[in-house]
């Protein structure tokens, strides 16, 4: 059976291996020489091969490496910023911690005195300190008494002073007025009576006028700065915005102009959002549209305010975005417990509805890949009514947690 398979390998051998095995002892030391280099060449084609695929993974390596650099080296520069400001801050610290310290140990050395002393006269020292105190409130109280009794009498002097004057004038305007009169039926007397009866009655009347437009200012923040014609009104609300209107064409858009103090990037985006709005509204009266600037402006001062509050706590970046029409606020949360750095982008849309977007970009830190960052972010902001601040305060606390 052996030799048959030999048999059969012979005859099925390949043309090289037949001319190996019968070629003479030296050719086939030349033929094992040239199978040597061809084993070689084979080794050294497949360690060149995985040498290009380690050098394209080293390649991937670095591009990740370089492209988590750069926030780095902006973390670091806003690090030695911070570090700036907090060495010139130390020294006022440090005198501030060196004066308390004194203070404390002048409190213990106190204290000690105090626990050394007799408790009999200690107690009684109390005492008397309490009613020296009581004694110090209730002249206190007699001399405030004192003083609004004396600030009475000078208001009520002053007063009675300010009566004298005016009766004096009168007595004058009447005695000129007798002079005036001399000589005048009694019936052409009591027509001037009640002619300057009812210019004091008119003069009163436009008085408590004026205090009931101020009240009514104060209460609905709406200010009536000029009317310059028998329709044409112009108003400030809150004393930021100017609306000038026609009460009788209200077909013609309104005019608006922001006089505030603090001019800032998000209230002049909301206040051309709110200015294009008014251009293609229309009204079917003045009070329905001071109460939609009033509501849309009230509701932007909201936005400006959660704004504020989250740059007092994150670094952050306004811009608008024109394509859009939106309004970007960027700020970054920084994790040390897990060396990442993550960009939280807020999208406010300034169509009627005013909504808010809320986008997370893991800056560095691959291992926060794959999180649920946004919708977290959403749940808390957008369904259980978390200010913005708040809501990525909670996002870190989460990270830390977990």
């Amino acid at each position: 059976m052996t030799k048959q398979i030999e048999k059969r390998a012979k005859e099925d051998n390949p043309p090289l291996f037949h001319e190996y095995r019968i070629s003479p002892p030296n050719v086939q030391a030349l033929m094992d020489m040239q199978f040597k280099d061809i084993k070689e060449f084979a080794r050294l084609q497949a360690k060149q091969k995985w040498y290009d695929w380690r050098m394209s993974l080293m390649e991937t390596l670095k591009q990740a490496a370089a492209d988590g650099l750069k926030p780095l080296k902006e973390d670091q520069k806003t690090l030695h910023e911070r570090n700036h400001l907090a060495e010139e801050a130390l020294p006022s610290l440090a005198d501030k911690h060196q004066k308390v310290e004194l203070q404390a140990k002048t409190l213990r050395t106190r204290q000690a005195e105090i626990s050394a002393c007799d408790p009999v006269e200690l107690e009684n020292a109390r005492k008397q300190l309490d009613d020296l105190l009581k004694s110090i409130e209730d002249k206190k109280a007699e001399a405030e008494g004192c003083e609004a009794t004396v600030r009475n009498l000078d208001e009520t002097l002053l007063m009675k002073e300010e009566t004298k004057d005016k009766l004096l004038h009168e007595i004058e305007n009447a005695e000129r007025l007798k002079e005036a009169n001399k000589g005048f039926s009694m019936e052409d007397i009591s027509k001037l009576e009640g002619v300057l009866f009812a210019s004091v009655y008119h003069r009163a009347f436009a008085n408590q006028m004026s205090d009931n437009v101020h009240q009514l200012e104060k209460k609905y923040n709406w200010t009536i700065n000029t009317v310059t014609s028998a329709s044409h009104i112009n108003m400030t609300y809150n004393s930021e915005i100017q609306v000038m209107f026609d009460m009788k064409n209200l077909t013609n858009p309104a005019a608006l102009q922001l006089i505030s103090a603090e001019t800032t990037i998000q209230k002049s985006y909301f206040f051309n959002q709110l200015s294009d709005a008014m251009k293609t509204k229309q009204f079917e009266s003045p009070q329905l549209m001071l109460k939609y600037v009033q509501l849309q402006w009230d509701k932007s001062l909201g936005f400006v305010e959660e704004i504020r509050k989250l740059e007092l706590h994150f670094p952050i970046v306004i811009s608008t975005v024109e394509e859009h029409a939106q309004l970007s606020i960027k700020a970054a949360l920084l994790v040390r417990e897990r060396k990442a750095k993550i960009m939280v982008e807020f999208l406010v849309y300034g169509d009627k509805k005013q909504e808010v977007d809320i986008k997370c970009e893991t800056v560095y830190g691959d291992h926060m890949k794959g999180w649920k960052l946004d919708e977290f972010l959403k749940q808390l902001i957008k369904e259980q009514g978390v200010g913005w601040k708040d809501g990525i305060l909670q996002l870190g606390q989460q990270l830390i947690a977990k």
